[in-house]
Order: C-alpha cells, then sequence, then structure tokens
C-alpha cells in the first residue's frame, strides 16, 4: 500500500477572512509589483503565511474572470 495523498485543501487558518486584517496589510504592509500585479505585504512574527485576495472591475468587468484569478493565485500559493 501506497502512503495517503497530501491533502490539496486550502484551509482557512491561511486565508485573511475580515476586515480587519486586510485593513492591516493595506495600511501597514509593503506594495511590490508592476503594471498587472500589486502584492500588499505584512511581514508576521511567527505562524505560516496567510493570503487574501482582492481583485477589482479594473482587471476584468466579468466575476467568471476575476473569481479565476483569483482560483489561479490562491493555487500558486498553496502549492509554493
Amino acid at each position: 500500500m501506497s502512503a495517503p495523498a497530501p491533502s490539496l485543501a486550502f484551509p482557512r487558518s491561511a486565508r485573511l477572512l475580515d476586515p480587519p486584517a486586510f485593513k492591516a496589510v493595506f495600511e501597514g504592509g509593503q506594495r511590490v509589483g508592476d503594471r498587472y500585479f500589486r502584492l500588499n505585504v505584512l511581514p508576521r512574527d511567527a505562524g505560516e503565511a496567510r493570503i487574501g485576495l482582492a481583485v477589482s472591475r479594473r482587471a476584468d468587468r466579468s466575476a467568471v474572470v476575476r473569481n479565476r484569478i483569483k482560483r489561479i493565485a490562491r493555487d500558486v500559493f498553496r502549492r509554493a
């Protein structure tokens, strides 16, 4: 028998979920990016990295496309 496959789930503990968490990153973090992609980064003292995604309508007016962008970004983060 082979070992069980690792879980590919994206746990809630790895997500920024509430407005105060987003606000802390947007106000106190560093901005890194270019014309197409911007990261707001706020270093943490300890614990695992977390991600919160906000894709504006300027990226695409279609919610379907914006959700696809977020799914791809979450998958890249999860696999890193």
